[in-house]
């Protein structure tokens, strides 16, 4: 079941995390041996022998192996347990933080509010020339264009002012930002290499509306308005 974590839930959440980390050790369940019991008990085991037949020597050494192997493989488990619930507490304080932040994230959507500009970026891995980005709106008709300088490669930023091509403010709504470039040596249907018009990889920034974690604090989500989520894993970059 998935529990969503908005800002007004973060911090309440935040603080049952830190009394997790601050609690007392459990004690040992009753009925379970540990290692000085077993001790205790060979001691005694060793003062009623019959002096007559003495407990082997290699039987014994081979008890306490044993004993001592199980013990360290159930402490090594109880370790890595605790290592994996830190781990969780710790991501699950990362991700709430970032409610009301804009990260960084592959999409093409971006949600247009009246007065805010959007910013996103080009990851070119090859020289590109003639770039344009294009928004679209919901119906798929394009309402804005921002013409972009050639780039040898590399991480190409750019911005949106939310205004269409007449300079007027387009309204509230979710939109799709394209890019396209002229590429060189880019194979034809025909496996020709010749310089083509492609669409380029885009990612936006956009605001973190809630954090969603599954069960025992795994698969943390980031949550966006109108947008759908993403893992916490697959964010880009925190502005």
């Amino acid at each position: 079941m998935i529990n969503p974590i908005n800002g007004s839930q973060s911090s309440s959440y935040v603080d049952s995390l830190r009394k997790n980390e601050e609690k007392e050790p459990d004690s040992v369940p009753q009925g379970e041996l540990t290692q000085e019991d077993f001790f205790t008990l060979m001691t005694k085991q060793l003062a009623m022998q019959d002096p007559s037949n003495p407990t082997d020597n290699e039987a014994m050494m081979q008890q306490m192996t044993n004993m001592s192997m199980a013990e360290g493989i159930t402490n090594m488990s109880t370790k890595f347990d605790e290592f994996a619930e830190s781990m969780s507490s710790n991501q699950a304080l990362q991700a709430s933080s970032l409610v009301g932040r804009d990260v960084l994230v592959d999409t093409h959507y971006v949600t247009n509010t009246a007065g805010e500009e959007m910013s996103g970026r080009i990851p070119l891995e090859y020289p590109a020339s003639d770039i344009k980005i294009r928004i679209e709106d919901e119906s798929g008709a394009v309402v804005g264009e921002v013409p972009m300088a050639a780039s040898n490669g590399g991480n190409l930023e750019f911005k949106w002012d939310g205004k269409d091509s007449q300079g007027n403010p387009v309204p509230d709504g979710k939109y799709k930002i394209r890019a396209v470039g002229l590429v060189q040596n880019v194979p034809d249907e025909n496996g020709v290499l010749k310089a083509q018009h492609i669409e380029l990889p885009v990612q936006m920034r956009t605001r973190v509306d809630s954090v969603s974690m599954g069960q025992n604090g795994t698969g943390l989500t980031l949550n966006f308005k109108d947008l759908g989520s993403v893992k916490f894993e697959d964010v880009i970059e925190v502005s």
